[in-house]
C-alpha cells in the first residue's frame, strides 16, 4: 500500500518545488527590472550634483 502511494507525494512534491522555482524567477526578474531603474536614478543623482559643483 505504502509503495502505491509514494510515486504520486514524489510528484506532488516535484509539483511544490516547481512552483517554488517559478516564485523565484519572478522575483529575480523583478529585482533585475528594479535595478534598472534605480540606476537610471542614481546617475540622475550624480549628473545634477557635478553640474551643481561645475557651475
Amino acid at each position: 500500500m505504502f509503495a502505491k502511494s509514494f510515486p504520486s507525494r514524489a510528484r506532488q512534491n516535484g509539483a511544490g518545488v516547481i512552483e517554488y522555482v517559478l516564485i523565484a524567477a519572478l522575483i529575480a526578474v523583478a529585482l533585475i527590472a528594479s535595478f534598472g531603474e534605480l540606476r537610471e536614478g542614481i546617475a540622475t543623482i550624480f549628473t545634477n550634483i557635478v553640474t551643481e559643483l561645475s557651475a
